[in-house]
């Protein structure tokens, strides 16, 4: 008999059996980012719009689990969901959209209206899984680069100011945001004020996030909006948002940033995050072009959401792992 039903703390012996192909201490770590959650025995209770921890789900037959799925509420909007982790037996791409149809049907009945979930582009058969399998679309990509040392430099300007964010500005940083998302990717894209807020539980998040605002001193107006976070408190990544129009000097803010980093830690390396579906992202990669950053992964945003797209026409319809384990640079396992 088949089921699907929420991870516990119990199955840890049967993922390690699942992926035992990674070797004793690898699994182990996988196992223990994946359980993390596990054991949030009231979270699961919890209305959709009062979730906040990651949830998964594993489908069991005979009792040995032949894949796992892990969807996370986005910060402050629960109703977008992201699919950040999946894993099945290799050729077993109907557990796999079992497992997606699940979730989806799962949360959508509780009112979730958007799901998002991004794969490097040289994952063939997941991308074929979710856009012919499962009705998701592409919604742009997103680059990452890797500054090396010596692009970090001080460079400051009497006419600019940063300062960290406050909740307050979450309204000026969502209408900075939107404005800049292009136009035929916005009924996706768009995200409402409370996503950029530290939300009361931020204290259990994997992550560490900084928050800044560039102002401009003379007009008093926000002209671009960064997040650094890191992980691992040595790999550091960047996310920048720049106000419509203006032409923002990257130097002060990568200066800025190196700055602040190194007040906490002496030895680092900086990501930074390019979204190809934000108006001007080729002159944030013209800058690191000249910065001679390399770029490291490209992934594809995929999206399935209630919104229809005039232009659009619907689509009908070993062990593969998608992971993002909260790390910057994320891995895809696959047995040959």
């Amino acid at each position: 008999m088949t089921i699907i039903r929420r991870l516990s703390f119990l199955d840890g012996s049967k993922l390690k059996k699942m992926i035992a192909f990674l070797g004793n201490d690898e699994a182990e770590r996988f196992i223990k980012v994946i359980m993390n959650n596990s054991g949030a025995f009231i979270h699961q209770f919890l209305p959709l719009k009062y979730k906040f921890l990651p949830e998964s789900f594993v489908l069991e037959e005979e009792k040995e689990i032949h894949g796992v799925i892990t969807v996370t509420p986005a910060v402050g909007n629960s109703y977008k969901l992201a699919i950040t982790r999946l894993m099945f037996e290799k050729n077993y791409f109907e557990v796999g959209k079992q497992l997606i149809d699940y979730t989806i049907s799962k949360y959508g009945s509780k009112g979730a209206d958007t799901f998002i979930v991004s794969i490097d582009d040289t994952h063939d058969e997941l991308l074929k899984l979710f856009m012919d399998g499962c009705n998701f679309r592409q919604c742009g990509s997103e680059v990452l680069y890797r500054m090396p040392k010596k692009a970090h430099r001080i460079n400051r300007n009497e006419n600019i100011i940063f300062r960290p964010f406050k909740n307050s500005d979450a309204e000026t940083v969502c209408n900075m945001y939107n404005n800049s998302v292009i136009n035929h990717f916005r009924p996706s894209l768009l995200k409402h004020k409370n996503e950029f807020k530290d939300i009361l539980f931020c204290g259990l998040s994997n992550n560490y996030e900084l928050k800044y605002l560039m102002e401009d001193l003379k007009s008093k107006l926000s002209l671009a909006y960064f997040s650094i976070i890191t992980f691992d408190n040595i790999n550091y990544t960047v996310d920048i948002v720049v106000q419509e129009g203006y032409d923002i000097d990257y130097s002060l803010i990568f200066g800025f940033i190196n700055r602040e980093i190194r007040r906490r830690k002496k030895e680092f390396t900086i990501f930074v995050k390019v979204k190809k579906y934000i108006k001007d992202y080729a002159r944030l990669e013209e800058y690191l072009a000249k910065k001679e950053c390399t770029a490291i992964r490209n992934q594809l945003i995929l999206v399935r959401d209630f919104y229809k797209l005039v232009k659009e026409k619907s689509k009908n319809t070993g062990l593969v792992v998608f992971n993002e384990t909260n790390k910057t640079i994320s891995t895809n396992f696959k047995i040959n």
